[in-house]
């Protein structure tokens, strides 16, 4: 008995060891196919142990019911691969690749359940990365990326199409362009050398709004699709609103503003000027300008009165009307020449006149004094000749003067009548005709004295000399026969 169970037991190991024996060359076997895949290299002096595998693919898993996903390591035509998939509770399995493209740079795409990228991350040609931003479905959203001058961001519909542009490769600073569904840019905000630069366009591609900052201050400009158009500009010395038309040969209304003025222009041909109304602290002010550009009437409120100013088609100035504290005055002059060249009327209130002059000098003169009325009549040139004709309470007077300005003739009324004197080169009277009572004198003068004096009296014809003293000389008739009273 003892025997028969040694002898079972016996045959329990031999069991055993075959089944050993077994598992040992499939042991074998394996280790021997890993050899083909496994090479070991020893620590030495050079650096730490590394083993290599050489395969197509290595997956790795979690042994138990907690695996909810795996890494892969592969190789595909482009060169090595690495995946990660996850499944959460729902089932639902995202994933992540990591390779290379055609080109040999890297490649990173996170995937999500509907097995649609959600990032893109890759390298284009010449070297500059670009990141890819997509919703659920693979639909694209943003892409950013990078570019020879900077870097640049695309915001994309659904279909794919840019909406939204923003870039640093602008020249000065950063760019920014709105598009629309037409992929029509709309809409640009660029960095410019002075400051910021914003344009609005319509569907056509036209410019409808501009906004631009300067140096010293801002700028704004909107446009209609009939060329209509509003500018605004601000700066420290102004500010400036236009409002034109390039389709009516540049028509426009301009204001302006500053500090100590205010003005309003109206632009018709050609852009040229036509009205101008101006306000400052000096005075107030039209003007009016002809069809080529050229001054043609100007009216100025100032703090001294009302003045008008009329020019030719030149716009040299010819004509004036002005009004003071004193009255008013008009004036016509030749063109580039002073209104004392021309034909002035005054009416102050202590004279009113006519003024006709040349060359700066006055040469007649038409008005009235206190008196009554007044005309002179003056010598061109350097002379002071003149003719004086003037109105007083007892009718009225004619003096001649000299090229001198000195007095050489007059004639005037008395309430006895007439007189007539004749003055020499240095205004001294030397001869004197005038009414004596019922009759005339005659008198003649010497130096300062009186040296001949003829008289018609009651009596009849007189004469009378005198000496070099003033003394009678001698009379005829006799003195003491009809001169004593005379």
């Amino acid at each position: 008995m003892r025997w028969f169970q040694r002898s079972e037991t016996n045959m329990n190991i031999e069991e055993e060891v075959c089944s050993l024996r077994d598992e040992l060359e499939i042991l074998k076997k394996q280790i021997a196919g890993l050899q083909e895949f496994l090479v070991l290299k020893p620590a030495d002096e050079q650096g730490a142990a590394a083993l290599t595998i050489h395969c197509q693919s290595l997956t790795v898993e979690r042994d138990d019911d907690e695996n909810n996903g795996c890494a892969q390591i592969t190789f595909n035509n482009n060169g090595p691969a690495f995946y990660l998939w996850h499944e959460d509770e729902e089932g639902n399995s995202n994933s992540v690749e990591l390779d290379f493209d055609s080109e040999g740079f890297g490649h990173i795409c996170i995937i999500g359940a509907d097995e649609q990228p959600r990032l893109d991350l890759a390298v284009e040609n010449g070297g500059h990365g670009r990141l890819g931003v997509f919703s659920p479905g693979g639909i694209p959203c943003a892409v950013v990326k990078a570019m020879p001058g900077g870097g640049a961001l695309s915001v994309l519909a659904p279909s794919g199409k840019p909406l939204a542009f923003l870039t640093s490769a602008s020249e000065h600073g950063g760019e920014l362009a709105l598009i629309n569904h037409a992929q029509q840019a709309v809409a640009k905000a660029v960095a410019a050398e002075h400051g910021g630069i914003f344009l609005a366009r319509r569907c056509d591609g036209e410019v409808a709004a501009f906004l631009a900052a300067a140096d010293d201050g801002g700028v704004v400009t909107v446009m209609s699709d009939n060329d209509f158009s509003i500018a605004l500009h601000a700066s420290p010395e102004n500010a400036l609103l236009g409002i034109s038309c390039s389709s009516d040969e540049r028509s426009a209304i301009i204001l302006t503003t500053s500090a100590t003025q205010s003005s309003m222009q109206l632009r018709g041909n050609e852009g040229k000027l036509a009205v101008r109304l101006t306000a400052h602290s000096t005075g107030n002010g039209v003007d009016l300008f002809s069809p080529e550009g050229n001054k043609s009437i100007s009216i100025d409120a100032l703090p001294t009165g009302g003045l008008i100013t009329l020019s030719n088609p030149e716009g040299n100035n010819c004509g004036f009307l002005s009004a003071g504290a004193e009255g008013g005055m008009f004036g016509l002059h030749p063109p580039k020449k002073p209104a004392s060249d021309g034909i002035i009327l005054t009416g102050r209130l202590d004279e009113a006149a006519v003024l006709v002059g040349q060359e700066g000098k006055v040469l007649g003169w038409f008005g009235r004094n206190e008196g009554g009325g007044k005309v002179i009549v003056r010598a061109s040139g350097e002379s002071d000749g003149n003719a004086q004709l003037f109105a007083h309470p007892h009718g009225a007077n004619l003096l001649l003067q000299g090229a001198d300005g000195l007095l050489q003739a007059g004639f005037g009324t008395t309430p006895d009548g007439g007189q007539l004197a004749i003055y020499n080169e240095l205004g001294i009277e030397r001869a004197h005709l005038a009414v004596a009572r019922d009759g005339g004198a005659l008198k003649l003068n010497w130096g300062g004295t009186m040296a001949v004096a003829a008289l018609g009296t009651d009596h009849g014809g007189a004469i009378v000399t005198y000496d070099e003293d003033g003394e009678v000389r001698a009379s005829l008739p006799a003195r003491g026969d009809c001169l004593e009273d005379e």
